[in-house]
């Protein structure tokens, strides 16, 4: 069938489903961050907190943040503008094709828009997207994904050195946006908790809606010449780079108190408020305890994944006798290296459950060439699964 990527599947992107799943019962959202720099955590964990915060809006009686405070981006979070092998729902809503991209396992991006004119040293771009200097582009030709990065970039015009060939009509793909890189690289977020001041005569109170603190202002207490609100307010909301942020403040006095005795009565309530609230934090869980419950399979064979001695005395210590090596260090023949939900013979049209005239007809049994291995699929159509095998 020719050399591809059969096995290079789409990422996962969820963020328009989240209402779904949390009405369906999902209370916690993994990203995923392996492998990945802090651009692509900044930005995806802000698009879905962002959707998180959107829903919680909606229904506020129903549902709130399992952490406190509010984060303040400084960006707008765009999930294709990070590492992106274009997204997929993989069976959320049902197996359908198009889960996998043979084409390449890098990422592409954002879709830009295709080509429209070609000149000497310059691409016009049908799109509505801002194109910035430094920008890197790819599309596909034939079976390859190639890309070039644009030295400058004109409203709709690309200009790069060497100009890549590439045919009118081609659609173009961004993998990376010099500009949003930029911004992603400096501060982005700000968490703060929302708190009210309360003053009333000499009584000064913090409190973040369950915690309050409180002290009495040293001060000669004379009355002011004119209404002092504005002034004491402004006072009180200078929380600087505290874990704070006013959002309320009940001023209930017309005395003189100087800025240096506010400030002082601020700095020591914030610091007794941050202080009562880490008490208030859940005491840490205690790690496991080594023991000796019985394992549940008689026997797990290679795909244990027994790869050093530690494995191995886990294994025995938990009962099971048989700790065969994992694939790595011993392979087998005729032995499934892999299961997965993801099905080639489905993905070509060729899939068993199809009706027989709509069915493509292959030349079986399938095999995958990767340098030295050379794979057979085995498809178990009852459970909808393939398996890839070494011969």
């Amino acid at each position: 069938l020719g050399k591809q990527h059969w096995l290079s599947l789409k990422d996962l992107d969820t963020h328009n489903m989240l209402s779904e799943l949390i009405e369906a019962g999902v209370d916690s959202f993994k990203i995923e961050g392996r492998l990945k720099d802090q651009n692509y955590v900044k930005n995806i964990t802000a698009l879905y907190s962002q959707k998180l915060n959107e829903f919680i809006a909606r229904h506020p009686h129903d549902y709130r943040r399992a952490s406190d405070g509010s984060c303040r981006l400084q960006f707008v979070p765009v999930a294709a503008k990070s590492f992106n092998r274009l997204p997929t729902d993989y069976f959320l809503n049902g197996r359908h094709p198009g889960i996998f991209n043979p084409v390449t396992p890098k990422s592409m991006g954002e879709t830009v828009g295709c080509v429209r004119r070609i000149g000497r040293d310059w691409i016009e771009v049908d799109t509505d997207l801002p194109l910035g200097n430094g920008d890197g582009f790819c599309y596909v030709a034939g079976r390859q994904l190639l890309g070039f990065r644009a030295n400058r970039a004109e409203g709709k015009r690309l200009y790069a050195q060497p100009l890549p060939k590439i045919a009118s009509g081609t659609l173009l793909y961004r993998n990376e946006d010099a500009a949003f890189g930029r911004l992603l690289r400096s501060e982005t977020a700000v968490r703060k908790v929302a708190v009210s001041w309360q003053l009333h005569d000499l009584e000064l109170r913090l409190t973040d809606g369950n915690i309050s603190v409180s002290t009495v202002l040293e001060t000669g207490g004379e009355m002011a010449e004119k209404d002092p609100t504005a002034y004491l307010e402004a006072q009180l909301r200078k929380l600087g780079d505290t874990a704070f942020e006013a959002q309320q403040t009940d001023i209930q006095t017309q005395r003189f108190i100087p800025a240096s005795v506010l400030a002082e009565a601020r700095r020591q309530l914030c610091r007794e408020l941050a202080d009562k609230r880490r008490a208030t934090l859940p005491a840490p869980l205690c790690l496991p305890k080594k023991n000796e419950v019985a394992w549940p399979h008689p026997s797990q064979g290679y795909r244990a994944n027994i790869h050093n001695a530690q494995a191995a005395n886990f294994y025995h210590r938990h009962g099971l006798a048989d700790t065969e090596p994992s694939f790595e260090q011993k392979e087998r023949e005729g032995q499934p290296v892999m299961y997965c939900r993801h099905c080639i013979r489905y993905e070509l049209g060729a899939c068993s459950k199809l009706p027989e005239g709509q069915r493509k007809k292959l030349s079986e049994p399938l095999h995958l060439i990767y340098d030295r291995y050379y794979l057979r699929l085995h498809f178990d159509c009852a459970r909808c699964e393939m398996q890839v095998i070494q011969d």
